[in-house]
């Protein structure tokens, strides 16, 4: 099991998101960041989720 912190993409809180791989952890760490995050989710670009996914990518391809 992969897992990934808020924190770990700057966020400032504990959340943990666990899944199989780092499309699970991308959907879990996205959907906590629209609900517990709003005011900084909402106003991201294109650009800055991209980024966002990428380190995702990076940080659970290092967990292999």
């Amino acid at each position: 099991m992969k897992h990934m912190k808020c924190s770990d993409l700057g966020g400032g809180c504990d959340f943990e998101a666990t899944g199989e791989d780092a499309e699970e952890i991308k959907i879990a760490l996205f959907e906590h960041a629209a609900t517990e995050h709003p005011e900084e989710f909402n106003v991201m670009t294109d650009e800055e989720r991209d980024a966002a996914a990428k380190k995702i990518d990076v940080f659970v391809e290092a967990q292999e």
